[in-house]
């Protein structure tokens, strides 16, 4: 380090130059120390951002793929369709309600219908009911389901045949 009054080469820790006498600030040190301070501050940000980031993509992934939660209950179907063409035996959407197509490739509509071992309520539009009474006296759950030998959200039982029991 020199002395910015004369020029001399003094020590870094110097206080005094030992040739005028001129006092040293300790600016450098400062300046340093500041510029370490923002550049945390910036890399803490930028972690921030990146984590932000990772976190909206996750979620992102993650609602693109609740769709298919429900299908996964039943591996035995052959694939998962989303749009018509009508797959035979097949779940598919239509602006974002589930409908089944049966073995003839028609789509199931004002009926219940029994999917593997378990029973589906579709409404006239073929639009698979969730978490409601049918009839006022089945109940099909989140996943479109009747209950049976079970108690209902709301407290009721139904029997082995989803029958409401007073």
């Amino acid at each position: 380090m020199f002395c910015p009054n004369c020029g001399n080469r003094i020590n870094d820790n110097a206080s005094f130059c030992n040739n005028c006498g001129y006092k040293i600030k300790k600016q450098k040190k400062q300046n340093k120390s500041i510029l370490n301070t923002i550049i945390k501050k910036q890399v803490a940000i930028v972690a921030i951002v990146i984590l932000f980031i990772i976190v909206i993509l996750v979620f992102t992934k993650r609602k693109n793929t609740k769709n298919y939660d429900y299908i996964k209950k039943y591996p035995n179907y052959n694939e998962i369709h989303l749009d018509p063409p009508k797959e035979r035996n097949s779940w598919y959407k239509i602006n974002e309600k589930w409908h089944f197509a049966d073995s003839d490739g028609n789509e199931i509509r004002g009926t219940w219908f029994k999917v593997l071992n378990d029973w589906y309520y579709f409404d006239s539009n073929g639009e698979m009911q969730v978490s409601k009474w049918i009839e006022n006296k089945y109940y099909v759950d989140d996943y479109g389901k009747m209950l049976v030998n079970a108690y209902t959200p709301d407290g009721y039982f139904v029997n082995e045949r989803g029958e409401y029991v007073q």
